[in-house]
């Protein structure tokens, strides 16, 4: 069963030229951290880790993507660590105590954007009240429940987000972006399902930009796409994912269980993909908050290189009161993760 933990071993196995393209992307290296365990501790580590040994010994894998300047650091161990601040959530009971909220209503619970709404068949567009950007909106979808939706539901919400954006974009707001916080570990304020929508004024946001700015240097200096090979690299060791376009589990993750999709338009098959991808990851890992984040090519800029670009991440069980995210995620630079990639890909078979 392939693990994280012998991702040296898979690039070493490559052919010369995948493994060429392999490491001009990224960099792993794998260190072990050694602990002495008093007699005192023996029973609850055991109980807790399953043995002594798995915590006296611990291998940590690094992955560095040097072009888009994002890590990863992998301990399995990190998902059973205790955790003391927990409390028994009934999402069922949250949802239906949120039904009737102002999205239930939106024509009427919340403004409309100055060229007013865009209609779907299950989802309606609103103004956001306060605003992060100036050209800042909310795809409302019918449904309360963020977890509940099927693929023509997101297809319809999709396409309110396209009308959408061509709304609100002129030619100085051009570069879109569009977030879903699903439930409140995300940072979603409100439970009702909603996507976020937004186009930047005169340039991208700065990460969307980071990353753009790391695809032309790369087209630049090897003649090829970035995204391509960060595709190939990836199926190369084997966490590429069965769905229509391309998509692969994440070798530098923001958070847990990190997916991303990439594809040259906001098709049929990338709404498929990204339907069947959530849908995995909600009913077989048990993801129950997430964030989707979307990069889209903006209207006329010629020097962009980045196709449409889908990431999903897992924010963690609602019944935990701890963040996901802490010193080392907000000023090391570097993203601790518990989940291996290759239990995403195998969620899949």
């Amino acid at each position: 069963m392939r693990s994280i933990q012998n991702l040296e071993t898979y690039i070493h196995d490559l052919s010369p030229d995948k493994q060429h393209v392999f490491r001009r992307i990224y960099d792993v290296t794998v260190d072990t951290g050694e602990l002495a365990v008093p007699d005192e501790m023996t029973e609850w580590i055991e109980d807790t880790f399953g043995s002594v040994e798995a915590v006296a010994s611990q291998d940590i894998v690094r992955v560095t993507n040097r072009l888009t300047d994002e890590a990863a650091l992998f301990n399995a161990l990190r998902s059973d660590r205790p955790v003391d601040a927990t409390t028994d959530v009934d999402i069922d009971e949250v949802i239906e105590d949120h039904a009737g909220g102002p999205f239930s209503t939106p024509k009427t619970g919340t403004p409309a954007d100055a060229f007013g709404r865009v209609e779907g068949e299950t989802a309606v567009s609103a103004s956001n009240v306060a605003k992060y950007d100036a050209r800042h909106g909310l795809v409302i979808a019918d449904e309360v429940n963020p977890l509940s939706f099927d693929e023509d539901d997101l297809r319809d919400r999709f396409d309110v987000a396209d009308e959408w954006f061509e709304k609100a974009s002129d030619e100085t707001h051009r570069y879109p972006f569009l977030m879903w916080n699903c439930l409140w570990k995300s940072g979603a304020s409100i439970v009702h399902g909603h996507m976020q929508l937004l186009v930047a004024k005169d340039k991208p946001y700065r990460r969307i930009e980071t990353y753009d700015r790391a695809a032309r240097a790369y087209e630049d200096t090897y003649d090829t796409s970035l995204l391509d090979d960060m595709v190939t690299a990836h199926r190369s060791v084997g966490l590429d994912l069965p769905v229509e376009v391309d998509a692969f589990a994440h070798l530098t993750p923001r958070k847990e269980k990190e997916v991303v999709l990439v594809a040259d338009a906001v098709s049929e098959s990338f709404v498929s993909s990204l339907h069947s991808v959530l849908r995995t990851l909600i009913d077989e890992l048990g993801m129950q908050s997430f964030n989707v984040g979307m990069y889209y090519p903006p209207v006329g800029d010629e020097s962009w290189s980045l196709p449409v670009v889908a990431r999903v991440v897992d924010r963690g069980s609602l019944d935990s009161k701890t963040t996901d995210m802490g010193g080392m995620e907000v000023y090391g630079g570097e993203n601790v993760v518990g989940t291996d990639p290759y239990d995403v890909v195998r969620a899949f078979e």
